[in-house]
């Protein structure tokens, strides 16, 4: 039986009944939640931020900040309301925002915001969330405590400015960052899959000329010098920790640079992981039988990267080996690089002393090569 998928509402396509289970794991680890509906026929996939409320009470009829504001919150699937005097519900939402706009601060002209916070909300992870977002594009804002309100407040008062189009997409970001703290990577399952495939797709023409220009200087060295089959392979990552630091997330990119005179062609990744049972392996690599429908499209057909034979997972966890391929043909020239990017290593925090490993290789079957990667990712408890 095949199953509609739906995103955002609309629909993107079919999945076997029986790829289901594999499919929600991996749409769970993409941040989306998903929803059987009809009896089984239809799965609904929805923003992570789907169940979250945010309550914007505006002290003042200026409304162009409001508006850019609620924009920006709803498009990521998050539920934005206007205050209602004597709402009985408000214990249960999620963030409330009471801003308004004023021709002068109290404590400075210099400042051009303050933003004013209960207990439920630390300075740390004020600051965390939302200064920075500030502090980037010289806006300057002060910090104030108050300890009044009993659910996650803020009170944001700015002064007049141009900048405010500026404030409001800042205080956006701030608001999704906080509302995703400690899985950040799930902002994937706010964007429609349309725009995913605009973003992660290159602007077709510049690649054409850029392979037909590689191709033509290639072409003219060849006649000159011996083939030289050669690649560097580099693991590129960042660790994210949860405020307890007893879940990190590791979000990397595994980079395979030709550095040889001759094309090099589809490339096998071999993803070693040591101990197995203690990492998950996410990001955007796909299972074979869902390329169909979620590969990125080019204009040479479907893009990007997908597992290796139909029981990849069970002999992953056997081995510790994730084996990664293009979806389609993949020809890296000369000097260019091709990459493995976004994916994703999920580690709870070991109950013992121990080090967690990762290793990368990358096979060229076709032209018997294997290339290691010249760094691991190590992970010491």
């Amino acid at each position: 039986m095949n199953i509609s998928l739906y995103h955002h509402g609309k629909l993107k396509g079919t999945i076997l009944s029986s790829a289901l289970p594999a499919f929600q794991i991996l749409s769970e680890q993409l941040g989306f939640q998903s929803e059987l509906k009809d009896n089984g026929k239809k799965l609904l996939l929805h923003s992570y931020l789907k169940n979250k409320k945010v309550i914007l009470k505006v002290n003042n009829h200026y409304t162009q900040f409001n508006s850019m504001l609620k924009s920006c919150l709803s498009y990521t699937g998050l539920q934005v309301v206007d205050f209602q005097a004597g709402s009985k519900t408000l214990n249960h939402e999620d963030l409330i925002i009471d801003f308004q706009c004023t021709n002068r601060l109290k404590r400075s002209t210099d400042l051009q915001l303050t933003i004013t916070h209960n207990n439920l909300l630390t300075n740390k992870e004020v600051n965390h969330y939302f200064l920075h977002e500030f502090q980037d594009f010289d806006i300057r804002v002060e910090i104030e405590q108050n300890n009044d309100e009993p659910i996650p407040y803020l009170h944001v008062c700015y002064t007049e400015t141009e900048n405010e189009e500026n404030i409001a997409l800042r205080l956006a970001n701030g608001v999704i960052r906080y509302l995703l703290k400690g899985n950040e990577t799930a902002i994937i399952s706010c964007m429609s899959l349309d725009l995913l495939n605009n973003l992660l797709s290159a602007p077709p023409q510049k690649r054409k000329r850029k392979l037909e220009k590689s191709a033509e200087n290639t072409a003219s060295r060849k006649l000159e010098q011996a083939k030289m089959l050669q690649a560097e392979v580099i693991f590129d990552y960042t660790v994210m920790p949860n405020s307890n630091f007893d879940h990190f997330i590791i979000i990397g990119n595994l980079l395979i640079k030709n550095i040889g005179n001759t094309a090099l062609k589809n490339p096998f990744i071999c993803l070693r992981i040591n101990p197995s049972d203690k990492v998950e392996l996410g990001g955007q690599i796909l299972p074979p039988e869902m390329t169909e429908i979620l590969a990125v499209q080019g204009t040479g057909g479907a893009q990007g990267w997908q597992y290796v034979g139909e029981d990849w997972l069970t002999k992953a966890f056997e081995t510790g080996e994730y084996w990664i391929r293009p979806i389609n043909d993949v020809r890296i020239m000369p000097k260019e690089t091709e990459a493995l990017r976004q994916f994703q290593l999920s580690i709870d925090k070991l109950q013992e002393k121990g080090t967690i490993t990762v290793e990368g290789f990358v096979y060229f079957q076709e032209q018997n090569l294997r290339f290691p990667a010249s760094n691991r990712i190590v992970f010491s408890f």
